[in-house]
């Protein structure tokens, strides 16, 4: 059973919570985040370096790589 899950998330209405919420668990990390709003993107992209970001969410539903989505 893999112990260090990856997770995605779509939507950055109450999103950033689920980062946060993720981030803060020991064998949880979030790789990548989208929103339809690049503007709103930005934003979350200077409070959350080291991630990626997009504004498809079929680049976090088809990664293979991501065990969570939210």
């Amino acid at each position: 059973m893999k112990t260090n899950l990856t997770a995605g998330v779509i939507g950055l209405g109450v999103g950033e919570s689920h980062i946060i919420g993720y981030d803060n668990h020991t064998s949880c990390s979030v790789t990548k985040i989208c929103d339809f709003n690049k503007e709103v993107l930005e934003n979350v992209a200077k409070r959350h370096e080291g991630k990626l970001f997009t504004t498809d969410p079929m680049e976090i539903i088809s990664d293979p790589e991501i065990d969570i989505v939210s």
